[in-house]
């Protein structure tokens, strides 16, 4: 009796894991594929997604510390299965500081894996008001299970001092692979 193991991918598709913040929870999926996990914030008021220095707050992911702990900068985070994962992934959101920001409030993307926490980008809020559409590579993380972080890196002192982040898109090719066993 000969027994024989092959492994091969199961074809490959575009896949899209996504959160649209349209539910006030931190366990949405609105994509083809889900999170692994839901946000996980890290806030000194620890409201959850209801309430807080993080929050879902009108339809988006809300950051700001204002007079609640000035010493305190928040930021969540959240799992993504990038385990399958071809070259070529991508994270798309769209940001909004509040009007009141200014030069000095900064906000931060990381990228939590293997090697450590690694910052993707960091925007500072001195051109309040616009919504500003932003893609980021994460090439080099593909076989990982990786956590997108946003959060607050100075400044945002002010009650009135926010970032609102929508539409959290992780886009990329997916090659999960096939088991067969032959006996003979």
């Amino acid at each position: 009796t000969t027994t024989t193991t092959t492994t091969t991918p199961d074809g490959c598709t575009g896949v899209n894991v996504a959160d649209s913040f349209s539910v006030v929870s931190y366990g949405n999926n609105d994509g083809s594929v889900d999170f692994a996990d839901e946000w996980v914030e890290y806030d000194a008021l620890g409201g959850g997604a209801v309430s807080g220095q993080a929050c879902v707050y009108q339809g988006r992911l809300s950051l700001g510390r204002g007079s609640y702990a000035v010493n305190s900068l928040p930021k969540v985070c959240r799992r993504v299965d990038l385990t399958y994962a071809l070259s070529g992934a991508t994270l798309s959101f769209n940001y909004q500081v509040s009007r009141a920001a200014e030069s000095g409030d900064v906000f931060g993307v990381y990228v939590w894996h293997s090697g450590g926490f690694t910052q993707l980008a960091s925007y500072d809020g001195d051109f309040g008001g616009a919504v500003v559409p932003v893609s980021l590579d994460l090439s080099g993380y593909e076989g990982e299970v990786v956590s997108i972080c946003f959060k607050l890196v100075s400044g945002y002192t002010s009650i009135y001092e926010t970032v609102a982040i929508d539409d959290v898109s992780v886009d990329y090719v997916e090659c999960k692979p096939t088991t067969t066993t032959t006996t003979t």
